[in-house]
């Protein structure tokens, strides 16, 4: 025997392909790409995967066992994600043809149940023999609520069909039998079954029956399998897609899959998408309806700025307040490279001032040393922290930026936009305003300080005059065309031009 099955192994590696291999008290677990078999022995046993010419054994206790939540929907063609295996219920070595195998719904007729255009298919040469699907090993036992859900598919031809379940590689015991009721038939079936009565168990493997009336290629189907700790109200993010690159301001696109793993539908209005780049959250999309045991697209898009020249980080969360399960609603970060095009840029971004009580601050820059006398400069762009706040034309190179707060740092970047494109960022520059009330310089037209008071000369915006206790001692209104001396008594005061704000001292100095 052991000779038989050594030869009957040898052949298996060069087909490539399913193959059922019985035997009294030793036997072969086959694995191949497309299709999958397996038979039980009652002594000892081997694991062999076939994947092209290798060939590698491994033993049973060797196996894999999966966490929650595990699913399974044939997207990938002719093979699942995960190891299934197929067996023969009663023993027949010749029979090597009926099998459960993935198959495109225009081979079978049976629209698969998910919409991905595969579903699980038993294929009977020969009539009222029963084949089990069986799954790898799952351990459920810190789920509370651990449940099977799938959905099954059968014909007029179809002679049977029930679910097992075998807990640590005990006999498998049935927990599901199908009536095959005539009004049921050609129709997707969704079963929810239970499976807290296994969960002291280390793992579970479920058995999915099926027999046919007569030879069949395609009398009952599987589809969208999953064991999951199952909740009213769970809405999963399976993936994220995002382009490795991106051309600075150019729409970068990138898609969400969610997936409905609840008891109950979720609707648009009850969830919504955050997008961050960065850590920041940058957007938030409205959610679209799922039905239950559903995958949903969303769209979400940005347009990276020369800001990210350096690469950045986008990742999606969310925001599903019903949810009773929070672990699978974000994804890992996800890089892209932004390019951007090989332009001048500006140079000796600087700082000119900082008024915390405007407040405002004031930033000015160099030129751009032009490559070529071809090169047309049209504008400047400026970012704060990343984001893009404003632009100025040409001739300027200046920017007064009035929505900020004090005792705040920020850091901002300009480019140069020329006809060619826009260039890459200048250096970044940290602008901080600690303090509300910031020491200008003095402008001698509007404001002389002596010894004894102040000389005010022409200025176009009222003039007040405060001491340390708020209190307002003099007021100089607009349009004044001679200059105005204000006595003051020696002491630190606060001069109010406009917007601006000036820290003096009459009758000594004050340490800055």
């Amino acid at each position: 025997m052991r000779a038989f099955l050594s030869y009957l192994l040898a052949f298996l590696s060069i087909l490539g392909s399913t193959t059922l291999v019985m035997a009294q008290s030793e036997c072969a677990f086959v694995k191949a790409q497309g299709d999958a078999v397996a038979v039980m022995a009652q002594s000892e046993c081997a694991l062999v995967k076939a994947q092209g010419d290798a060939v590698a054994v491994m033993a049973q206790s060797d196996e894999d066992v999966y966490s929650l939540p595990l699913r399974e929907d044939w997207s990938e063609e002719h093979q699942g994600v995960l190891p299934w295996v197929c067996e023969q219920s009663i023993p027949d070595i010749y029979d090597t043809e009926s099998r459960w195998y993935a198959e495109l719904a225009s081979v079978t007729g049976i629209k698969a149940q998910d919409e991905d255009g595969y579903s699980c298919v038993l294929t009977c040469n020969e009539a009222n023999r029963e084949y089990r699907l069986i799954s790898p090993r799952v351990d459920i036992s810190g789920a509370e609520d651990a449940s099977l859900v799938f959905y099954y598919y059968y014909t007029p031809n179809a002679a049977g069909f029930r679910v097992e379940v075998a807990a640590n590689d005990l006999p498998f015991a049935e927990i599901y039998s199908a009536d095959l009721a005539q009004d049921q038939r050609n129709r997707w079936i969704r079963v929810e079954l239970p499976l807290t009565d296994f969960g002291e168990s280390n793992y579970v493997r479920i058995a999915f029956i099926g027999s046919a009336l007569r030879v069949s290629n395609s009398c009952i189907a599987l589809d969208n399998i999953s064991i999951s700790n199952l909740k009213d109200h769970d809405i999963s993010l399976m993936a994220m897609m995002v382009p490795s690159m991106v051309y600075a301001n150019t729409k970068l696109r990138m898609e969400v899959t969610l997936r409905n793993n609840g008891r109950e539908p979720i609707y648009a209005e009850d969830y919504r998408v955050g997008l961050y780049k960065n850590d920041l959250l940058i957007s938030e999309t409205r959610g679209v309806s799922i039905p239950v045991d559903g995958e949903k697209v969303i769209n979400l898009s940005d347009i990276p700025l020369v800001v990210d020249d350096m690469g950045c980080y986008y990742m999606a969360e969310l925001a599903y307040e019903i949810d009773l399960n929070f672990d699978d609603n974000y994804c890992e970060p996800q890089e892209v490279d932004v390019v951007v095009t090989e332009l001048p840029g500006v140079r000796n971004l600087r700082q000119v001032y900082g008024y915390a009580d405007r407040p405002s601050i004031a930033l000015e820059w160099d030129e751009p040393q032009r490559h070529s006398d071809g090169q047309e400069l049209r504008e400047y762009r400026v970012y704060r922290d990343g984001f893009y706040i404003g632009k100025v034309d040409q001739e300027q190179r200046r920017w007064v930026d009035d929505d900020i707060m004090p005792q705040h740092t920020y850091t901002y970047r300009v480019s140069a936009v020329w006809k060619q494109g826009e260039s890459a960022a200048s250096e970044p520059i940290a602008v901080s305003v600690e303090s509300r009330v910031e020491s200008v310089a003095e402008d001698g037209d509007i404001l002389k300080i002596g010894q004894d008071g102040i000389t005010i000369g022409y200025c176009d915006r009222a003039i007040e005059i405060y001491d340390l206790a708020g209190r307002r001692v003099a007021t100089l209104t607009p349009d004044n065309q001679q200059s105005t001396y204000i006595p003051l008594a020696g002491g630190i005061y606060i001069v109010r031009y406009g917007m601006v704000c000036r820290k003096i001292a009459i009758g000594g100095i004050i340490s800055q």
